[in-house]
């Protein structure tokens, strides 16, 4: 009969090796991804403040190279077959073709994985254009008009929040809606990991719906490989006398265990675990 330690034992290295740690994909590797795929001599490039930047080689094999910003391309959204290869174009706005991309067997499949690294990129990067524009005080701005802003509710400024220790990981009471559940701590983990039996929960509770649900992401996990999840906003987590609204969240396969990571961490302006008294010492 397995005890209760070799369970969490097991169910950590069933799925904690791909969830653990897990990072959250970035631009620049995504970016890395989309240059492994593309056509021979061919090469995209982003910069931070938008521009997106493709080289390549025109109809008389000059070296040529065009810059956009991202704001002025509209993200892809199918393959088409052109000229014996099957390609992703981006467009503008007014539906004038940028440049149509290719892989260098141009197959349909390649294509498809070209376009899908391409709509997660755009989702990246528009993302990051709203970040740099949030120096703009109007309060409809994009950066500034945001039903998900987070922040951290509490009568206390500072809090010692107590952990359970089992087979060498730190667990913490987190309360979502009427639902207590443990989590293990995870200060590698770059967002909240809940698993489906909890989201089913949560949906069935009434606390998650449609418009809580993001663009699913792409994670980095421990044994190099990649991983799509499922991402969504929680409205509110509450953790000692501390609710976090709005914190976000990736969805895990089946019984994945619940990780608390940097999503919720990062919210308090300090945050550190006391191995003496056995908390989370947090300051608001």
């Amino acid at each position: 009969m397995i005890n209760s330690k070799n369970s969490l034992l097991t169910n950590l290295f069933l799925f904690g090796i791909f969830i653990a740690n897990a990072q959250q994909l970035t631009i620049n590797e995504t970016i890395s991804y989309i240059n492994g795929s593309l056509a021979q001599g061919t090469k995209m490039s982003y910069t931070q403040d938008g521009t997106l930047e493709y080289s390549y080689f025109d109809y008389t094999r000059k070296p040529s190279i065009w810059k956009h910003h991202i704001t002025d391309i509209v993200q892809p959204t199918k393959v088409e077959y052109t000229s014996s290869k099957w390609r992703v174009y981006l467009k503008t706005p007014q539906g004038g073709i940028v440049v149509g991309l290719h892989t260098d067997n141009g197959d349909k499949y390649s294509a498809e994985k070209l376009l899908n690294a391409l709509n997660y990129f755009f989702t990246l990067a528009m993302k990051n254009v709203l970040e740099q524009r949030s120096y703009d005080n109007d309060p409809f701005a994009p950066g500034n008009y945001n039903p998900h802003a987070t922040s951290i509710k509490s009568t206390l400024s500072n809090s010692s929040i107590p952990l359970e220790k089992q087979g060498g990981v730190y667990h913490i009471d987190v309360t979502i809606g009427t639902t207590i559940e443990k989590f293990i701590l995870d200060s590698g983990a770059s967002e909240v990991l809940i698993n489906q039996a909890l989201e089913r929960k949560l949906i069935n509770d009434d606390i998650l719906k449609k418009e809580h649900y993001l663009t699913p992401a792409l994670y980095r996990i421990a044994d190099g490989s990649i991983i799509e999840q499922r991402r969504l906003i929680i409205p509110s987590v509450t953790i000692g006398d501390f609710t976090i609204e709005n914190v976000h969240a990736s969805v895990g396969a089946g019984n994945a265990p619940l990780l608390l990571g940097k999503s919720a961490l990062d919210k308090f302006s300090k945050w550190s675990i006391n191995n003496l008294t056995l908390s989370l010492d947090v300051i608001k």
